[in-house]
């Protein structure tokens, strides 16, 4: 819930990524309930600024060219606009290959590439069931190497997370519920 900030290694300096002003949306400096970086862009969710005020399903991204740079008034998307039902918010994202997972309360959303100017994820809900994460700490990859297949010798990759009445698999290569 506190404004982005950035620690640098080397000198243990640690700075607020969205101070200035030019650099801040049209509705000002924002908090973040959770924070990804994919695909050279850091990736905001579940945000609260002064003028919208609690966002639970908006997505803001940065630019590529400087990442402290939130200042496009293209550069967000409110995941309830996807056509989507549900009302809970989101409470992780978390890389999977080549895509982004955004994990909420009732719902689970990927973002793959997309070859639109200004929306650099396509967004699509996965068909759960309204099943969502019990919480933002509740998600992990797992990536088996080939030498460590399971019993029917497949790859394995993708989240466990621990939804509101059980452990779930999110396979990357179906993106379908076990």
């Amino acid at each position: 819930g506190n404004q982005l900030i950035y620690i640098n290694p080397p000198t243990a300096a640690i700075t607020n990524l969205t101070t200035a002003a030019a650099k801040q949306p049209a509705t000002g400096g924002f908090t973040a309930e959770c924070v990804a970086y994919f695909v050279g862009r850091i990736w905001a969710a579940h945000l609260n600024d002064g003028t919208n005020g609690d966002m639970r399903q908006r997505v803001r991204w940065s630019k590529t060219t400087d990442l402290t740079d939130f200042s496009d008034t293209t550069a967000y998307n409110d995941l309830m606009s996807q056509g989507s039902t549900f009302s809970g918010a989101v409470r992780r994202m978390a890389p999977m290959g080549a895509v982004l997972l955004f994990y909420a309360d009732d719902a689970i959303f990927v973002g793959n590439p997309s070859n639109t100017p200004n929306l650099p994820l396509s967004f699509q809900q996965v068909p759960t069931g309204g099943i969502g994460v019990a919480g933002p700490r509740v998600v992990a990859s797992v990536v088996l190497p080939r030498e460590e297949q399971n019993l029917w010798g497949l790859n394995i990759s993708g989240h466990f997370f621990v939804g509101q009445d059980n452990v779930y698999f999110l396979s990357a290569s179906s993106l379908t519920l076990q």
